[in-house]
């Protein structure tokens, strides 16, 4: 099990939410891949993107489906 993984699962299980983590065993880096993997369609799949401001440095989290784009424009 990655660090990461093992991070998340403490998190959860300090919180007391009841889960159910799957770690992948094939690379999950693009919505598509992580699509395929689990066996759903891409905009089943949400995918994070943190953005920082150019002139603020402040950063941002969006949140979206899988087969949607972030325009930083």
């Amino acid at each position: 099990m990655s660090k990461s993984l093992k991070r998340v699962r403490a998190a959860l299980e300090a919180s007391g939410l009841e889960h159910e983590l799957r770690e992948m065993p094939d690379s999950t880096r693009t919505a598509q891949q992580a699509a395929d993997s689990v066996g759903c369609a891409l905009d089943q799949i949400a995918k994070s993107i943190v953005v920082e401001g150019e002139e603020s440095g402040i950063l941002s989290l969006f949140v979206t489906a899988g087969g949607n784009r972030v325009c930083t424009q």
